[in-house]
């Protein structure tokens, strides 16, 4: 499991669809190799402008190192696919995920209470002394 997740929002000019085809795919190819580059970066790309239209598409990243995040964002931003820009990141939401702590096991509650080792009075479970003899209780 990632330590990290960044979901990076996306507004892809119309410059990028005046491309032709080729060129597309050529920058397409580019960008998947150097992302491949970084194969400690998990990096996923959808489409989502018919869904929200409040950006084109988002990418999803999950990761350990910030440093190994940040230079793949330092490669792909020298791509013309974002140099040029045919597109720009319009907004980066990212965090760590909060794992929930180990549930600590409870001690069984015993069939009978403790009892003082030294005059047998019952002890509640969290006493450390006798009431009624002043002993040490022995765990």
């Amino acid at each position: 499991m990632a330590k990290f997740t960044a979901m990076i929002e996306w507004q892809v000019q119309a410059s990028w669809f005046e491309l032709d085809s080729r060129t597309r795919l050529d920058f397409t190819r580019q960008m998947q190799e150097i992302i491949a580059g970084y194969p400690t970066v998990r990096f996923r790309w959808f489409d989502a402008e018919a869904w929200t239209g409040k950006f084109t598409d988002f990418s999803l990243c999950e990761f350990d190192e910030l440093d190994v995040y940040n230079s793949l964002w330092g490669e792909l931003r020298r791509h013309p696919f974002l140099a040029t820009p045919y597109a720009y990141a319009s907004r980066v939401l990212m965090g760590m995920e909060v794992l929930a702590p180990e549930p600590v096991e409870e001690p069984e509650p015993s069939a009978s209470p403790p009892s003082c080792s030294a005059c047998g009075h019952q002890l509640k479970a969290t006493a450390k002394f006798c009431g009624a003899c002043g002993a040490h209780r022995k765990q």
